[in-house]
Order: C-alpha cells, then structure tokens, then sequence
C-alpha cells in the first residue's frame, strides 16, 4: 500500500538515477555494481518512509543532490576559499545528500553543519552513504527549528560573545550559530509552514547569517504566481515578488546596514511533479533563489 502524506497517496516510483547521480552515489558509498546499488537504496528508502512518508523519499529525491544547480552554491564554494573558517549550513537536510556533494566539491567537513527535524533520517543518512563521524566530519544536528530550545532569535541586547565561539562539532543548537554563518542551504523547505511561520523562520535563519557583503542564503521551493496558494491547507506559497519583499524586509529589521539582493526564479513544473504540486495544493511552480548581502549602494 502506498504511503501517505497530507491526505495524497505517496507511491515508491522506479529507482532510475541519471549518469551524475549515479557517479555520487558509487563514490559516496563504495557500492561497485547497479544491482547491489539498487537493493541498497531501496531498503533504505523503506525504512525512511516508515519515519515520514516524504514524496521526495517516494521519488528518490534523496540520492540526488541538487546544490550544485544553485548560484548560491557557488557563491557558497567562492566564500570558503575567500573567508578562513566559512561555515555552511544546510537546513532541512533529509540524508544530507547536498553536504556531501559540498564536501565532494571542496567544501572542507569540519565547516559545515546540517540539520533535519526527523534524526532518523541523519541516522540513515550515515547508512546509505556508509560513513560516520570519524570519516565524515560534518555536524548533524536534529532539532525542531520552530523549538526556541533549538533556534531562537538574539536578544535585543546581545550578551558579549563568549572568548572562544563555540566549536562546530561541540554545537547542541542552531542559536550558537547566531552571525556566524557564510552560507545557508534551505530547500524544498519554506513550502511546509504557513504565512506567518515562514515570516518567522526568514528571521531565525537571517539571524545566523555573518552580516557581511557576500553572505548568501540559497535554496529552491514550490511556488506560484498568486500569493498564498495552499492557505486554505496551513500552507503558503509565495510568488517571486512576495519572496523577495519578505527578505528584504526581514533584513531591514535585523538591522542589516548594507543593501539586499534578492533574486528569485519560478519555472513551471511537468509531468509527475506537477501532479505532486497539485495534489498538494500548494502552488504550481518550482522557484530557485538566492538573497545576498552587499554593501550599500
């Protein structure tokens, strides 16, 4: 029986990776030959669907790493060889596909940091790509970033940082990240909350960021050409313009000097991801972005 998600019957489609993702995936878990390949995947895609019946769990979504499509990830590339110490942040990370490709493509492990709600799927992560914390340095972190346990926005008067910033490996919350990150991955995740907690999360997120000219946050997510497709469903899809009035905003009152650019792309969708959207009702494009710090005109 299919899984279910929302009410939408969520149906395991046929594992059929393209020649790229293929090559990431021989390499991510030493795996030589298709068919153990295969095997391999599928019995970890049932266990993830046991934990949530994600539809980019159904579709395969996570051994394919989408990052490097982004100007954001390059930006996020150019900032780790131009600043000692970058960090990279990737939130909603799933089995954490994208850090990899990241570390895959230069992005030294011990910089960056990865978080998912679900710690089963970080846990399962580690079994499909077969590494551990001693062979794979990054910190993942599971936590709620609705929980202010976990992520919270800085006091209006900030304490004065401690001596030493707290290492990434020694992290326990997001809220120790505060301005201290170059780079933020957030895809295929504003889509789930509503109006008022994306608002919010732009916020926490943009909390975290380094103020300086040059840091980014990137993703890609299902939008519309109408505001607020999905309201009716506790959900809200944001248009190209809306989406960028709300980080522009969202700087200004975090008290970011500089100037914001915002772009911010929607292209329909086809086929089997369009029926997705429309089944979801959430919107019926697929928007790619990225929103920069820079220095004031």
């Amino acid at each position: 029986m299919a899984a279910n998600t929302a009410g939408h019957p969520v149906a395991p489609t046929k594992f059929n990776p393209s020649p790229d993702d293929l090559l990431f995936l021989h390499k991510t878990t030493g795996i030589p030959t298709v068919p153990e390949l295969k095997a391999h995947v599928l019995g970890i895609q049932h266990q993830a669907l046991q934990v949530h019946p994600y539809p980019c769990i159904a579709r395969f979504s996570f051994t394919s790493p989408t990052v490097a499509r982004f100007v954001g990830y390059k930006k996020a590339l150019l900032l780790e060889r131009e600043r000692k110490g970058a960090l990279l942040l990737d939130i909603g990370c799933c089995f954490g596909a994208d850090v990899r490709k990241a570390v895959q493509d230069g992005f030294p492990p011990a910089q960056i940091v990865a978080s998912d709600l679900h710690p089963e799927f970080l846990e399962l992560g580690h079994r499909l790509f077969r590494d551990d914390e001693r062979t794979l340095p990054i910190k993942f972190l599971a936590g709620d970033v609705l929980d202010p346990s976990f992520l919270s926005l800085p006091p209006p008067t900030p304490p004065p940082p401690p001596p030493v910033p707290v290492g990434v490996q020694a992290l326990t919350s997001l809220t120790q990240l505060h301005k201290r990150v170059s780079a933020i991955h957030a895809s295929l995740f504003f889509h789930l909350f509503s109006h008022f907690q994306q608002a919010h999360l732009a916020h926490l997120l943009g909390s975290l960021l380094l103020p300086k000219p040059g840091s980014v946050i990137f993703g890609h997510q299902i939008a519309s050409a109408i505001e607020g497709t999905g309201k009716e469903r506790g959900r809200w899809a944001h248009s190209p313009k809306s989406w960028r009035r709300l980080w522009e905003e969202t700087f200004l009152e975090l008290g970011w000097e500089g100037d914001v650019s915002v772009s911010a792309t929607m292209l329909p969708m086809k086929g089997e991801r369009a029926l997705l959207a429309q089944g979801l009702g959430i919107g019926e494009g697929i928007m790619f972005w990225c929103v920069e710090l820079t220095e004031k005109a």
